[in-house]
């Protein structure tokens, strides 16, 4: 057999305990945090706050915190931390913040965007930086940034109509809104689900907050109404209006979904990977250059059969639990190795994150529809099947 499925995910399981409330931030755990401040003339200020085209921008700095506090949590190198601290700094200028009577605060957009006056607010940023807070929490035990997160979520949860960020989809739900009071671009996807999980994260420390617990159930309740209305023939559309998008958009909103899985394990959220997944196969990014993986590996190639062609894994399911998709590889160099033919089977799994035991997948392998032995070997977070 010459023919194999070069990247694909599995489901498996990690029997480990990461000793902690909040989960890795999935969606941004496929960025590469150094080549992150290459692109889009990102810099450093003085005291190490992140910049882009030299002004400042809360989500790139909540990204960047929680980039580098997910590297921390995986490496323990200082360096991670060290950021972590830099970032938190802008936070703590209250210049920077805007405070309201009802101890709510904003983060606000100094520019005219698209029709939005200054100032301006987004749900998408808010959600991030208080996600990027509780984990400074984490870190730290600093009740200041803890009292902040509360806040900016207060502010979030606020109606468009009043100046926050939750908006009504067409069929009346609930919905955080990206571009606030913006016609032109109502119930953005994307950025909705940064502002969920924010709110997600946020219930998980304050669950005595009601109203907060109320509007994330609506809201989460509205993504599921709303989806199909986002499906095209064979592509999806940023926002309500149609707007479309890039492959790399369509790369991260299927990165998301898996950041939803990973918190919510509905499995209603798979079932709109697949059809994603379908229309990105094949599809590079070639905007995004700190991708780790430029290519969509989310399905099968639609002309894959796995009967005559490869390996079946069980359940035959397209995607990770750990989110953090395991690869199936077929490496000649690597059949030389275990001493195989061109013609052999050869089918490795590298898995992700530093797990002290995992499942081990039950995988099947198929020449001209007729299944054939395996010998597997399972070593340090590789899974080799060759026969």
């Amino acid at each position: 057999m010459n023919r194999f499925l070069t990247t694909i995910s599995i489901i498996f399981t990690f029997n480990c305990v990461f000793g902690q409330q909040l989960l890795p931030y999935e969606s941004v755990a496929h960025f590469d945090v150094e080549k992150y401040v290459k692109q889009y003339e990102r810099d450093f200020d003085s005291v190490g706050i992140i910049t882009q085209k030299k002004q400042y921008h809360a989500l790139t700095i909540g990204f960047y915190g929680i980039m580098n506090y997910d590297a921390f949590k995986a490496t323990g190198d200082s360096v991670y931390f060290k950021r972590v601290i830099n970032q938190y700094k802008y936070f703590q200028d209250t210049s920077k913040l805007v405070y309201f009577d009802d101890q709510s605060v904003g983060l606000p957009y100094r520019f005219v965007f698209k029709g939005l006056k200054a100032p301006w607010y987004s749900g998408m940023t808010q959600g991030v930086a208080a996600s990027f807070l509780l984990r400074y929490y984490d870190l730290t035990k600093d009740k200041e940034a803890l009292e902040l997160s509360k806040q900016l979520i207060r502010f979030m949860l606020k109606p468009e109509s009043e100046g926050g960020t939750i908006g009504r989809t067409k069929e009346g739900a609930m919905w955080i809104e990206e571009y606030p009071n913006l016609a032109s671009s109502k119930s953005v996807l994307n950025g909705f689900i940064n502002g969920l999980v924010g709110l997600k994260e946020y219930t998980m420390y304050f669950p005595e907050d009601k109203n907060a617990a109320a509007i994330h159930d609506s809201c989460y309740a509205a993504m599921f109404q709303s989806l199909d209305k986002y499906n095209t023939a064979s592509w999806t559309s940023y926002n309500r209006n149609g707007g479309g998008i890039s492959n790399s958009y369509m790369r991260y909103e299927l990165e998301e979904f898996d950041h939803l899985y990973s918190i919510y394990g509905d499995e209603r959220l798979r079932d709109q990977m697949r059809i994603w997944a379908k229309f990105a196969v094949g599809k590079f990014d070639a905007e995004l250059k700190f991708l780790i993986r430029t290519k969509y590996d989310f399905a099968y190639p639609l002309n894959y059969n796995a009967a005559v062609d490869g390996c079946l894994f069980d359940k035959s399911d397209l995607f990770s639990t750990s989110m953090s998709p395991a690869k199936a590889v077929h490496s000649n160099r690597k059949k030389g190795h275990y001493k195989l033919m061109n013609d052999s089977y050869y089918c490795e799994i590298k898995f992700p994150g530093k797990a002290e035991k995992f499942t081990e997948p039950k995988i099947d392998a198929f020449h001209n529809g007729k299944k054939v032995a395996l010998t597997t070997e399972s070593k340090a977070g590789r899974f080799v099947a060759y026969a």
